[in-house]
């Protein structure tokens, strides 16, 4: 067999190691490219996902802060949870949350923290120091307070308040 000459034999292999990077950088290419436009599309979807759930969260506690007033409001003048009759105001606190979904507790508070009349106890925050007592008797209408943490409890849960003006001649000494 007859000897190759040596730029022969050099030529060969740059033609070679061309054709080899020619046959690999096309599939890497296309591959870097369409790994970029799907990452694109993975943000843009993940995007749209996460706008969506937070549109539904929003409207989700929007209409819970909604019927947090409508219902402070329907407290607020309840003649039941307004008199003396210390039973009378716990069957209307009752009979107020059985009509409601998600509501835990109803409290009838005097401006001193003192509890008048109250569903559950366990779902009232210390009343002495609590500023959003002070902000709910400051206020002419209904507050929602945001998300707060209670001792021993794992869930954060979101305070409404109205000050109940009681009979006529009395002042906003309770609240709700």
């Amino acid at each position: 067999m007859p000897a190759v000459p040596r730029s022969r034999d050099n030529s060969l292999r740059v033609k070679l190691v061309a054709l080899i990077l020619a046959t690999i950088s096309l599939p890497a290419g296309l591959f870097l490219y369409q790994s970029d436009v799907l990452q694109g599309w993975l943000v843009s979807a993940a995007s749209d996902r996460i706008l969506k759930v937070a549109d539904a969260w929003v409207e989700q506690e929007s209409a819970v802060v909604a019927e947090s007033q409508r219902t402070l409001r329907s407290v607020a003048l309840d003649t039941a949870i307004l008199g003396e009759d210390h039973a009378e105001c716990l069957r209307a606190l009752h009979a107020v949350i059985a009509g409601r979904r998600g509501m835990i507790a109803l409290h009838v508070l005097q401006r001193d923290g003192t509890v008048l009349c109250s569903t559950d106890l366990s779902a009232l925050p210390p009343a002495r120091g609590w500023s959003f007592l002070n902000e709910v008797f400051a206020s002419h209408s209904p507050l929602i307070s945001g998300y707060e943490r209670l001792p021993g409890r794992r869930d954060a849960l979101l305070f409404g308040g109205v000050p109940l003006l009681g009979r006529p001649g009395r002042s906003a000494d309770r609240g709700s």
